[in-house]
């Protein structure tokens, strides 16, 4: 019964780094922050369009982590404070100088420009975000441009 948790202990240390480093590298090629180009056209002028696109995209924003930074009457702007993933390899190898890494963090930014048109406006988005995210708020832009033509 010993040597059994004896060899069961020793596969957890020996293998327990690894699981954490596989881990870590499947979470941050899947959740990696890409250039973010999205387009819409709204009818409504900036100062109407800007906060029908701030209640659109707010909650979906904030389910991803990002909080508001900055309104304008034809821009708004979202940053995300976030500690990357591969960060738990220098913690588990490096121990305890390497919780250290911990005070490293990123910050990405989303950006919404609204230019006014002949028409009503565009909404120009622009900055870093995962690709699901991405894809989330170009739906949602597009809803919300064919709800108004409704």
């Amino acid at each position: 019964m010993d040597a059994i948790l004896v060899v069961l202990i020793m596969v957890v240390i020996l293998f327990g780094p690894i699981a954490l480093i596989g881990w870590a590298c499947v979470r941050t090629f899947r959740n990696r922050n890409r250039p973010v180009g999205v387009s819409a056209v709204l009818p409504w002028p900036p100062a109407e369009s800007a906060p029908r696109v701030l209640a659109e995209v707010t909650p979906l924003l904030q389910d991803w982590g990002y909080a508001p930074a900055t309104q304008g009457e034809a821009a708004i702007s979202f940053t995300k404070s976030y500690r990357p993933a591969w960060l738990i390899v220098p913690c588990v190898f490096f121990f305890p100088l390497g919780l250290l890494s911990l005070l490293y963090s990123r910050t990405v930014a989303l950006s919404f420009s609204l230019p006014a048109r002949s028409s009503g406006s565009d909404v120009v988005v622009s900055g870093m975000a995962p690709a699901r995210l991405a894809e989330q708020v170009s739906r949602t832009l597009a809803e919300l441009g064919a709800s108004s033509r409704a």
